[in-house]
């Protein structure tokens, strides 16, 4: 080779060299600016983006070979066919795909070509094959791409249950011994109808398991369910989705917080003529105003009115609670509880409870508890009428300055009064029934010899009849004696008060001490067969 062919070859190659430079430098670029794309689009895999991009810079600096003078010119340029590159996500949850660009007249990648390499990186599932025809036929060169995606597992949604009441208990109405009781504030109770949801429960939703591109499948974590759990009156709907009130009345709660229903019928606003009577069969009865008009309510629960009373009787199997009062008016008003009373004010009134009653104030009335009788809340003022506890009687006042009258019995035994009251109505009826025997009994005497033989049968009879009469009469006044003397030795119950004004007459089992001067901060109770006055 002449100098001179030398000197051109020189040149030549130099030439070669920028060109190829040239191709290198903008092939980066647009490799670069396809790869912002699909940042963009795919942005949350920008990281494997960018390592995708290294790699693929990498592969492009060993394909494309810059002239070297010192090599045969033969070895230099080298053909090269266009090439697929992958790129997994360490996840194997979808990979990337770029065709580099055949060099010095090297054939094109077809598709059989393309699906044949992918598969043999294992990607099998969640092919783009529309993604991957579209770029082997335009020959999108240097344009990374989504090749294949997996599924991601869903995991499953866990069950809810959601309350249409609140999960509180029910208020208890029956109070502690000495408790004092806030009437002013409402009654405060959830009402609900049969039928009525309690809850609801949603479902659980069940995982959706997935699949990586390698085909290995991925398990969502699973929903936990939930149950509706059944109290007493409540019943889960065939579905499995509500909890109903199996019958009308109040919410309430176990002691585990689950639902339950207090049966219970309830009456929004006031009861009187426009009424009439109400006998509740079931449960409690709730009356949220007022009672009026010689009216009858009677329950084989409690009773619970949320306005006050007048002029009507209750009675009830269970408690009574009045949350604003109660008095006479013209007609009498009586309260009959087999358990507690509770009235914030009671006045001119007759009250039969078989357990203790509470009010803030009694006046002029008829009390008979077969516990003890509170008046401590509020004014805490006992006076007047007639008060009988089988314990203690408890007040801040008992009597007025004015010198109220005040009959105030403790220790008293509701049970044996009434046993001695039935005693008398049978002794009554028996007496009543002796005295006609023995009048028949005289008249027939009276015929003396002439008397018919039938007659003389009768008389016979008559006179058997009186015998046993007799012996009922002594059976029932010994009854009675026995039942007075058990009466006249209850005598555990005392009268605590702060103040206890005159004229206060103050009864314990058979003994009876008159109060004559005030007296403070003083436990008047039965010490050995006298009545004792003590500091409290």
């Amino acid at each position: 080779m002449s100098i001179f062919d030398q000197f051109s070859k020189k040149i030549t190659q130099a030439k070669e060299r920028k060109r190829q430079e040239s191709l290198q430098g903008g092939q980066i670029a647009l490799l670069r600016a396809n790869t912002q794309k699909a940042r963009e689009e795919y942005p949350e895999e920008t990281m494997s983006l960018n390592e995708f991009l290294v790699s693929i810079q990498e592969k492009l600096s060993d394909r494309v070979s810059i002239l070297d003078p010192q090599e045969p010119e033969e070895k230099s340029i080298e053909t090269k066919d266009a090439e697929v590159i992958f790129y997994l996500t360490k996840d194997k949850m979808l990979a990337f795909a770029c065709v580099l660009p055949p060099v010095h007249g090297g054939q094109d990648v077809h598709i059989e070509q393309f699906m044949e390499e992918l598969k043999s990186t294992g990607i099998v599932y969640g092919i783009k094959e529309d993604a991957i025809k579209r770029t082997v036929t335009e020959k999108n060169y240097l344009c990374p791409f989504l090749a294949a995606l997996g599924t991601a597992p869903i995991d499953g949604e866990d069950g809810i249950l959601s309350d249409a009441f609140e999960r509180v208990p029910l208020p208890d109405f029956n109070a502690a011994a000495n408790e004092e009781i806030d009437f002013s504030q409402e009654i405060s109770m959830q009402i609900i109808k049969k039928d009525e949801a309690l809850s609801y429960r949603k479902p659980a939703v069940d995982a959706r398991d997935g699949k990586d591109i390698m085909g290995n499948a991925l398990f969502g974590k699973p929903g936990v369910d939930v149950e509706l759990t059944s109290g007493e009156n409540t019943y889960v709907s065939a579905d499995g989705k509500q909890l109903l009130a199996a019958v009308d009345g109040a919410v309430s709660i176990t002691a585990d917080g689950v639902f339950c229903v207090v049966p219970q019928r309830t009456i929004l606003g006031d009861v009187g003529r426009h009424t009439g009577n109400v006998y509740c069969q079931t449960g409690n009865l709730y009356i949220s105003g007022n009672v009026r008009e010689d009216v009858i309510i009677k329950s084989v629960g409690d009773i619970i009115v949320g306005g006050s009373v007048r002029e009507a009787s209750l009675n009830a199997e269970g408690s009574i609670r009045i949350q604003k009062g109660c008095t006479k008016g013209k007609s009498e008003t009586m309260l009959t509880a087999k358990g507690q009373v509770q009235c914030v004010s009671i006045e001119d009134a007759t009250v039969r409870a078989g357990s203790d009653v509470f009010a803030e104030v009694i006046m002029d009335s008829q009390i008979t508890s077969g516990g003890s009788i509170y008046a401590i809340s509020g004014q805490g003022l006992l006076a007047g009428g007639d008060i009988k506890a089988h314990s203690n009687v408890v007040a801040k006042e008992v009597g007025t300055p004015s010198e109220h009258a005040n009959y105030v019995r403790a220790g008293y035994r509701p049970e044996l009064a009434a046993a001695i009251d039935a005693k008398d109505e049978e002794l009554k009826e028996a007496r009543a029934t002796m005295a006609k025997v023995r009048k028949n009994v005289l008249t027939l005497e009276a015929l003396g010899d002439d008397m018919p033989p039938e007659k003389r049968k009768l008389l016979e009879q008559l006179e058997e009849q009186s015998s046993l009469y007799r012996k009922k009469i002594r059976s029932l006044m010994d009854e009675r004696e026995t039942l007075t003397m058990r009466f006249h030795a209850s005598g555990n119950g005392a009268v605590i008060s702060e103040k206890i004004y005159p004229v206060t007459e103050i009864q314990i089992a058979d003994k009876t001490k008159k109060i004559q001067e005030t007296l403070t901060d003083r436990k008047i109770a039965l010490q050995g067969n006298m009545i004792v006055v003590k500091e409290t």
